[in-house]
């Protein structure tokens, strides 16, 4: 699926995702077959710029590329389950781009989607907790987004060191950490 919603993207929305440039097979343990992507190089850069710095304008252009990103992928019926900072590279030294799509799901299929637990929402850590499926809807990817840019304008993760929150906070109380 991963290499359908690349080539979906790369025609429709090219400056969201990286370039498919070519899929082929690869057989690295005899008997199986796995497909590997080759995309454009894109490179890692730091969401979030010291709170205070004169880059204003540019955290707010980087933070509309970040949604957009999202946003392409959700017009398209699709959730991305595992948004966060690290599922961002930079492209030609300017653009941001979505990445990893191996736990994309259907926008509505009741799934028990993949996910990275500091960016975890409040009904995703409740379906695991109680190791239900559910139906994933866009709502994941915009409370993960809601963290991402709270990173990007503030240059800090919202729940990070003491704070950091458990499947169990969120799943209980979704403003758990936020007293301050």
């Amino acid at each position: 699926m991963e290499n359908r919603i690349l080539r979906m993207l790369n025609t429709t929305s090219p400056h969201t995702a990286p370039a498919l440039i070519h899929i082929f097979n690869c057989e690295r343990i005899p008997g199986r077959h796995q497909r590997v992507l080759v995309l454009e190089r894109g490179e890692p850069g730091k969401i979030g710029i010291k709170a205070g710095s004169a880059k204003d304008q540019q955290r707010r252009f980087e933070g509309c590329q970040l949604l957009q990103c999202v946003n392409a992928l959700h017009l398209w019926g699709y959730v991305h389950c595992d948004i966060k900072p690290e599922h961002f590279l930079r492209f030609q030294g300017r653009e941001w781009r979505l990445i990893d799509y191996e736990s994309v799901e259907c926008h509505n299929s009741e799934v028990m989607p993949k996910f990275t637990e500091a960016y975890v929402s409040p009904e995703v850590a409740r379906a695991k907790l109680q190791n239900t499926p559910l139906k994933i809807t866009c709502a994941a990817d915009v409370w993960a987004m809601g963290l991402v840019m709270f990173e990007l304008f503030s240059g800090e993760p919202l729940f990070s060191g003491e704070q950091e929150l458990t499947l169990q906070k969120v799943a209980e109380n979704p403003e758990a950490g936020m007293e301050e």
